[in-house]
């Protein structure tokens, strides 16, 4: 079956590009900085694009998009322990360098 779309890697490209993007587009909006937990979950799906894998980085948007009390697990706890750490105008810069393919 031949797929409506000219190109699926760049329709599923756009389609998690548009997720982030709306996810931080919701933290702005509840007037707040991104937690250690959606800043590990973000940049994972970022590098999960930016390496073509992006049914991965849907499912990494998915855990960014937890409610805090959904975030139970030895998992958690890891990512609570991270020093990672973005604002949003950070991460969207990653954004816009993932798709353009500028990355440092």
């Amino acid at each position: 079956m031949k797929s409506p779309y000219p190109n699926p890697q760049l329709a599923a490209q756009r389609n998690l590009a548009r997720r982030i993007e709306r996810f931080l587009g919701g933290i702005e909006g509840a007037d707040r900085g991104p937690d250690r937990w959606e800043v590990h979950h973000v940049l994972n799906a970022l590098g999960l694009m930016t390496l073509g894998d992006f049914h991965e980085g849907e499912h990494a948007m998915l855990l960014a998009e937890r409610e805090p009390s959904q975030r139970g697990g030895h998992h958690a706890e890891a990512v609570d322990a991270s020093t990672e750490t973005a604002t949003l105008k950070q991460l969207r810069e990653r954004l816009a360098q993932a798709l353009t393919g500028d990355l440092a």
